[in-house]
């Protein structure tokens, strides 16, 4: 039994991850668009770095890239997670009863349903996605908040 506990509370953990993971970047970003972002980036940095006429398009085609190579890295490290997941949770059920999968597969359903609440992004799989825009945003990290 304790075998269990143990294990059902690692799938728990490892379910929250992907979630709580991108939602620190869902509560940042909760209420600008990818454009506002990066438009307000580079405001900030041409006022602060004084960029030229010339650097201006070169430094935000960089930022732009920049935010596509995070997200690639994000979706491809949210995938590994859902496989852990996934191959924990058929090694839990192998260890239950019909009865006990039952409840199980309940229990992860409102655990899923409880970590995407109040949440105005979609979280769909490995992604991670503005309800209404696209996922582009990725390209935040500390010393651009």
């Amino acid at each position: 039994m304790r075998k269990i506990i143990c294990l059902m509370t690692a799938v728990f953990v490892l379910g929250a991850v992907p979630v709580y993971a991108g939602c620190e970047f869902c509560k940042f970003h909760k209420s600008m668009s990818s454009e506002d972002w990066l438009a307000k980036k580079m405001e900030k940095m041409t006022s602060s770095l004084e960029l030229t006429e010339e650097q201006i398009p070169q430094v935000k085609k960089l930022i732009e890239e920049k935010i596509k190579r995070k997200q690639a890295i994000f979706e491809k490290s949210m995938d590994d997670i859902e496989m852990i997941k996934e191959e924990y949770s058929a090694k839990i059920q192998e260890l239950l009863s019909d009865e006990q999968k039952v409840q199980y597969e309940a229990m992860q359903k409102e655990w899923k349903e409880d970590s995407m609440k109040g949440s105005s992004y979609e979280h769909k799989g490995s992604g991670h996605e503005m309800k209404g825009s696209g996922s582009e945003m990725m390209g935040s990290d500390s010393e651009e908040k």
